[in-house]
């Protein structure tokens, strides 16, 4: 355990038992706020048997969430395959296309704008990591 102000050690747990942290917060009742990583274990002990504490995500496991949800982003939206190679959408050509074919330029238009939405996001979550640092930087040193 360390204080999250100074960085220095405050106490040193034998193991990640639900027991031990519960009898840690019981000998510390002055604590109002508690920095941890993503262990589901001390989220439901602090839960538990301090609930008056404030939870906060450490900057790394809160950059790791935002990878996590980054990650289930480009799933959901961008395809397994995406042809490139289809920029815009070019005019008909003089003979007669199959339904096959139709269908197949249809998708690949379908995958470029999919690919589009997901550049998107993608810039929106790098302003917030962007974001965080600084925030993080001003307040540390600040």
């Amino acid at each position: 355990m360390c204080d999250a102000m100074t960085h220095h050690p405050i106490d040193l747990l034998p193991d990640r038992e639900a027991e031990t942290l519960t009898d840690w917060l019981g000998s510390h009742p002055e604590l109002t706020h508690v920095t941890r990583d993503r262990y589901p274990r001390f989220q439901e002990v602090i839960s538990t048997h301090a609930s008056n504490v404030i939870q906060i995500h450490d900057r790394f496991h809160l950059i790791q969430n935002l990878w996590s949800l980054h990650d289930q982003i480009i799933r959901k939206i961008l395809p397994a395959r995406v042809d490139l190679g289809t920029h815009l959408p070019r005019p008909d050509p003089p003979r007669t296309q199959s339904k096959a074919e139709l269908r197949q330029k249809e998708n690949a238009r379908n995958k470029w704008e999919q690919a589009q939405i997901l550049q998107k996001y993608y810039a929106v979550f790098l302003l917030w990591v962007y974001f965080i640092r600084d925030w993080h930087v001003y307040h540390t040193f600040y």
